[in-house]
């Protein structure tokens, strides 16, 4: 049932275009949370990594018994932790995985 090709080639897939989206059209996450926390005038705001979408889409399709699917969230969660706890780790010096955002 586990397929670790394809686990692995989502997870880099995912990472590529993360490290894309943050370092060369500089696109923070934070910064999208913060707005949209203004906008809603919310003083805190949870901060979903795609590593929550990930085990949503390989818990909904574990249950459907689509193999493809399951694993592709596996990756996709999987991209999240290398992202957390090696890239942002070498990159920035820094691992934090936040739930919830305060805004300021």
């Amino acid at each position: 049932m586990i397929n670790i090709i394809t686990i692995l080639i989502t997870a880099i897939s995912f990472e590529i275009a993360t490290v894309i989206l943050r370092y060369l059209l500089k696109f923070k996450s934070k910064k999208v949370i913060k707005k949209e926390a203004k906008i809603l005038r919310f003083k805190k705001m949870l901060h979903f990594h795609h590593l929550f979408a990930g085990i949503i889409i390989a818990a909904f399709f574990y249950f459907k018994e689509n193999v493809l699917w399951f694993n592709i969230g596996l990756g996709i969660a999987l991209s999240d932790l290398i992202h957390h706890f090696v890239i942002l780790k070498i990159l920035e010096k820094n691992e934090k995985f936040e739930f919830m955002e305060k805004i300021k």
